[in-house]
This record gives structure tokens, C-alpha cells and sequence, in this order.
């Protein structure tokens, strides 16, 4: 007796049986369907008397198998199938919405001597035949069915199922019609369909619902399935729609349990709590929690005042902060530190960062002096200090605990303060969401020209004499170590962080135009042609929130290398590029000022969510590609230019670098002057 067993390796597989069943002498070949179902073909290669269709989730006893065999043969019956009812008992072939997991569990029959390949075509037909059948009792022995693996086996399974079958049979196969409402909704209606599952595949099973239950009016009406709407969009062929229907439906059906358990714990809450006797006796507690907080603030003020005192009796030296992000050191503050510290006796410079930040302080305090950010050092410093310096705003860099509340301790001691923000890119966009002076406590703020200084003026509330043109103190330092292009074969791809697209599941950001255009871009034969025959080496560096989806974006050609922040020196990834790609990063502007060409690569110029100034266009600083032609376009044109800077954006670099050399200095001396 030949058997061959075609068994399903699932994500959700009882480990044991499965290979139990693999490694079984009793078959005479094992076939593992793996991957996707729907492409799953095999050529008969032997005779077989049987075939067993095995889920290794059901318990499969090789009695079991020979007492199936008994009945095929001893009867008219030509399919046994294992069941989680008493086989004594069944009266219907049919299945039920209780009943679900049957309609994949192990089936035998025997093979037609005629048939020379196997699909699921085969299975599906054996577990959808309603007339006589012999079953065998089985117990499941599958992992958890709460668990993902287990909802994504079931989603897998019923496309294929949906798939392979008429419209008649898979109504038929079902006691009534609202156990197939039943069903269909426990498919979709799960954080895996919504989330875990890719697009394409929702959509394919969405468009089979549509194919073969469109005829089915229980599934439309609100008494019978709260996916009603769901339903309808997939019957309209708005299968995108439908997603969002269904996503909408759960939020709000997520939404309304926390609310109704937050009611059965807490009952009537329809009254202010503040009235309450409760809230009124154990009010003084909180006033005494709330004055104690600012007490001590407070007197910590006053202690860090008298410190104050005591120190400049001593020394009068101008004392400077300069801060960037809490955690970097990268940027035109550190730069400027730098300077400070070999240049300037006159002003002693202080560099805060997190103390958790232990690759950029040990960078930081070869060149000066570090503090930690929120210590009682940094609080006397403030005090101590005439200028804050600061990348990006002191808000988010330097004050050193709750914004609102340090800024109403020290009110009268912010006002006397002189607050630069040295930016870290050049502004060529509306940002006041960001930076408007009426939301931050700027009272100077940098520039590299007149442009970008019209457009702070006209965008974020700043007059002409708080904008300062003084350049970026890095671009000192690209001067110093900028790599000529015919000198190094080293390009930059740097795509910028898209709003949105953070906080992703794996399944939606690989269905995101940002990923499939860098995929896409990744993978062009064009784009890789070009690489080998320039003899050029692409680094990657994506956006640090983006980084762990690299893996899905990697590519096996020696021309590519993926980069992290963490391990490079951007500074010295911009020094040693030929030319850059980028789609909408300012740090194309560093790249210009090196006299080096740039692509901006926007596919989508609608994904940026800065409003563009009319004094800096894109245009202005380096070719714009629309799509991948254009791309390839662009690269023809520089490589015929001998990568040197094409001569329409030359004139870009006098007009936008007003100060092209000893920016350090400048800087320097004009806060120095400041009045």
C-alpha cells in the first residue's frame, strides 16, 4: 500500500506531530506545502494507492490511517476525513460556524491512477464534499488559537479555500447562510487581518468574498454582521475603502469596551469629581504636594544664586553653553565648541549632554568640558552662563526640567540671558510649526544669506536685526576635509523621515510609497549599471526611526552598503561623497557648498510637510527627479560633467553662501557683538 502525504507546514504547526509525520517510514513520499498555498503544484513521480492531506495541527494515528483505508475500501465512500466531533454522532456533512477548524483538517483519498499532478485543488474538493463521508475521531494539538500564527494559518488557508472552489459549493458546504456571515466576519475581523497581514493579500481575499458571496444579502445588513459596511464597499469593488471601514470599525469597537469597562469599575461618573466631599478633604494634600514641588525649586534657586555669587567674586569670564540634540555631538554646535576650545581663552564653553550619551561625551571631552544634563552643574551653569547656544532651541536641549515650570522659576533670569540658535540646515521652507520666535524662547537665530533671512523674517516672526548671517560653523570643516568628486567613488543615498511612517507594522510600511520607490530604486538595472560601470559605491544612511526596516531593503550588490548613524560620522560621509541623492534633505546645502552636485529624487513631492518659500527652490540647489528615468537622466548629466558641479548652480553657490570660509570665526565675533 503506497501512500503519499502532503502536509501543511503552518506558522502555527504542532512541532512534534509535524515532524513526526515527516520523518514516518509508514509514507512512502512526503511533500511539504510551504509559502504560498495558491502556487503549491506537485508531479506524481510514483503510483500511490492514497493520498493523506495532513494538518499536523490534528492528531494523525497511523491506526487511524489504516482504519480509514478499511472503510474506502469495504464501502462506496471515497474520503475520510478527521474530525473534533464524535464520528458516532455526525448526521450532516456540513460545517458550521462552531465547527470552522474542520473545514482544513486531514483528509484521505484515493488517487486516481489517471492524475499526474497534485494541488489543492485535490484537498479542497475532498473537504468540501458534502454527500457520504467516513470519518475518523481526532483531538487538536495545535498551539494556542489566540495566537497570531494561528489567525494567519486560518487567513492563508481560506483564501486558497475561497480560491479553489465554486460559488455553489461553498455555500452549500455551510448548514445556513449565517454561518458563513459567521465565519467571514471571524477572517477579517482580528488585529492580523488588519495589521499583521500584507495589503496584497487582503485585498486578494477581500476580491474572493466579492467574487463568491456577493449574492449573499445577510452579509449587507446591520442585524446579521456589524461589518455590514465592510461588505458593501467589497460588493462596490472599493476594496481600500473596505480596509480603512474595517480598521474605523475596530478602533471604535476597541474604544467603546475600554469605556464600558472603565464605566463597570468606576459606575456613574456623570459628575464633577471635584465637588465630591473625597476630592474636597484630600485637596489640601495635593496643595501641600504641589507647594512642596515648587518650595524646593525654589530654594534650590536660591542656593544655586548664592553659589552664583561666590564664583563670580573669583572669576568674571564670559561662560558660554552650547548644546545640539541631548544625545549627539554631530552638528554646527559641536563644531563651534571645538573652535571655542582651541581658539578662544577668553570664553570658557560648557557642552551639555544626556549622561546616557557615552559615544558622543567621550567624543566631546577630548576637545572641552562636558556636563550632564539636568545635574545640579548644569542648573548653576545656566545661572553662571551670559549665552545659550544651541543647534536646535533650548526647549528641547538645554532647559533642565519641566519647560513651563522652569521657565516661570526663572523668569527674570531667562530675560537676561542671550539665546542663539545656530540651526542645523539651511531654512528654506516655512517651518514655523518648529521654530516661530512666539513659541520659543530665541532671541537671535542664524543664517547663511539674505534669502534664507527674508524667509525667517516673513515665516517665523524674527526682525532683521535678531537674524544673524553668519554661515554654519560646519562647513569649516567641510572646507578642511571635503574630498574632491574625481577623487573618491563614495556616493550618499540619505532619504528623509516622512511623517507617518514611524510608527508602522511591518506589513504597512512595506506597502508605503517610500518603501517600494527605494526598493524599487535599489534593485533598477539602470541605477546598477551605472554603479559598476562608474565604479561607485552607493551608502545608504537611512533616518534613524527608519532603520529597523533596513533589512527588508537590502540587497545583495557589493555596489551597496546600509549605514547607520550610529556608527558614522555624517560630517565625514558628506567630506568623502562624490554627490548626493536625497529627496528633501536640507543637507544637500552642505554638498553645495562643497561645490558638489545633488539629485533630489521626489517621486512624491506631496510626502514633505514643509510649505516651500518662494527665495529657495529645490531647482536652485540641484536636479529634481520626478521618477527613475529622470534619476538615470540626472546621472548621465553629471557623469558627462565629470562629476563637477554643473554650471547652472554655481551661481546658487555665490548667492547662498554669503560667508564661504572662516564661519567659525564669525560666528564667534558676531555674538561676541552682539548689542
Amino acid at each position: 500500500m503506497k501512500i503519499l502525504l502532503i502536509i501543511f507546514k503552518l506558522k502555527n504547526k504542532n512541532v512534534r506531530n509535524f515532524n513526526h509525520l515527516l520523518n514516518s517510514s509508514y509514507f512512502s513520499d512526503v511533500v511539504v506545502v510551504d509559502g504560498d498555498l495558491d502556487q503549491f503544484s506537485y508531479q506524481i513521480k510514483h503510483k500511490y494507492d492514497y493520498i493523506l492531506f495532513g494538518n499536523p495541527n490534528f492528531e494523525i494515528e497511523l491506526q487511524d490511517i489504516k482504519h480509514g483505508i478499511q472503510q474506502i475500501e469495504n464501502s462506496k465512500i471515497n474520503i475520510v476525513q478527521w474530525t473534533l466531533r464524535n464520528p458516532n454522532y455526525i448526521k450532516s456533512n456540513k460545517y458550521n460556524f462552531y465547527s470552522y477548524r474542520e473545514l482544513f483538517s486531514p483528509v484521505l483519498v484515493p488517487l486516481d491512477s489517471q492524475k499526474a499532478t497534485i494541488d489543492l485543488q485535490t484537498y479542497f474538493n475532498a473537504i468540501t464534499y458534502v454527500k457520504e463521508k467516513a470519518y475518523v475521531g481526532s483531538r487538536y494539538i495545535g498551539r494556542d488559537l489566540r495566537n497570531k500564527g494561528y489567525k494567519e494559518d486560518l487567513i492563508n488557508l481560506t483564501t486558497a479555500l475561497l480560491k479553489y472552489t465554486s460559488v455553489k459549493k461553498l455555500i452549500h458546504i455551510y448548514e445556513a447562510e449565517k454561518d458563513i456571515v459567521k465565519f467571514l466576519d471571524f477572517i477579517i475581523d482580528n488585529q492580523v487581518f488588519e495589521r499583521k497581514i500584507d495589503k496584497n493579500t487582503q485585498i486578494r481575499l477581500l476580491i474572493l468574498i466579492n467574487q463568491k458571496f456577493n449574492n449573499i444579502k445577510l452579509l449587507q445588513l446591520r442585524k446579521h454582521t456589524n461589518l455590514h459596511l465592510v461588505y458593501r464597499l467589497v460588493f462596490k469593488n472599493y476594496y481600500d475603502e473596505a480596509l480603512s471601514a474595517l480598521t474605523l470599525y475596530r478602533s471604535k469597537r476597541y474604544w467603546y469596551y475600554i469605556e464600558k469597562e472603565m464605566a463597570d469599575k468606576l459606575g456613574n461618573v456623570d459628575f464633577d469629581v471635584k465637588e465630591t466631599k473625597a476630592w474636597k478633604d484630600t485637596q489640601k494634600f495635593r496643595n501641600l504636594r504641589i507647594f512642596s514641588k515648587n518650595l524646593f525649586l525654589i530654594l534650590e534657586k536660591q542656593f544655586l544664586k548664592i553659589l552664583v555669587n561666590l564664583i563670580r567674586h573669583f572669576s568674571s569670564k564670559t561662560i558660554w553653553l552650547i548644546s545640539e540634540r541631548k544625545d549627539s555631538a554631530s552638528d554646527n554646535s559641536y563644531f563651534l565648541f571645538k573652535y571655542i576650545n582651541r581658539n578662544r581663552n577668553d570664553i570658557i564653553s560648557y557642552y551639555i549632554l544626556d549622561k546616557t550619551a557615552r559615544q558622543s561625551k567621550k567624543k566631546v571631552e577630548k576637545v572641552g568640558k562636558v556636563v550632564n544634563f539636568s545635574s545640579l552643574k548644569h542648573k548653576l551653569l545656566m545661572l553662571l552662563a551670559d549665552k545659550y547656544i544651541t543647534a536646535f532651541t533650548i526647549e528641547e536641549t538645554m532647559i533642565p526640567y519641566d519647560i513651563e515650570t522652569y521657565k516661570k522659576i526663572y523668569k527674570k533670569e531667562l530675560l537676561e540671558k542671550d539665546i542663539i540658535s545656530i540651526q542645523h540646515g539651511m531654512i528654506m521652507n516655512n517651518i514655523a510649526p518648529y521654530l516661530h520666535k512666539n513659541n520659543y524662547l530665541i532671541d537671535y537665530i542664524t543664517a547663511n544669506n539674505k534669502y534664507e533671512k527674508n524667509i525667517i523674517i516673513e515665516t517665523l516672526g524674527f526682525n532683521e536685526s535678531n537674524v544673524l548671517i553668519t554661515g554654519m560653523t560646519r562647513h569649516d570643516n567641510l572646507s578642511e576635509s571635503s574630498i574632491s568628486p574625481q577623487k573618491t567613488n563614495e556616493i550618499l543615498f540619505m532619504p528623509t523621515w516622512q511623517r507617518g511612517l514611524q510608527n508602522l507594522t511591518i506589513p504597512q510600511f512595506l506597502e508605503s510609497n517610500f518603501y517600494k520607490k527605494i526598493y524599487d530604486l535599489l534593485r533598477n538595472k539602470d541605477f546598477i549599471n551605472f554603479l559598476k560601470e562608474e565604479n561607485l559605491c552607493l551608502n545608504v544612511l537611512m533616518h534613524p526611526q527608519f532603520e529597523k526596516y533596513v533589512q527588508y531593503l537590502e540587497i545583495d550588490e557589493t555596489e551597496i552598503t546600509f549605514v547607520s548613524m550610529k556608527d558614522i560620522e555624517i560630517s565625514d560621509m558628506i567630506a568623502k561623497s562624490k554627490f548626493l541623492i536625497t529627496d528633501f534633505s536640507s543637507i544637500a546645502v552642505d554638498f553645495l557648498f562643497q561645490q558638489k552636485n545633488i539629485i533630489f529624487y521626489q517621486y512624491n513631492k506631496y510626502a514633505f510637510h514643509h510649505v516651500p518659500s518662494k527665495q529657495i527652490k529645490y531647482s536652485d540647489i540641484g536636479q529634481v527627479a520626478l521618477n527613475l528615468n529622470q534619476l538615470i537622466t540626472s546621472l548621465r548629466k553629471i557623469k558627462s560633467n565629470n562629476y563637477n558641479l554643473l554650471s547652472e548652480y554655481k551661481s546658487s553657490y555665490e548667492k547662498l553662501f554669503e560667508v564661504k570660509k572662516d564661519t567659525q570665526k564669525k560666528l564667534v565675533d558676531t555674538i561676541i557683538n552682539l548689542p
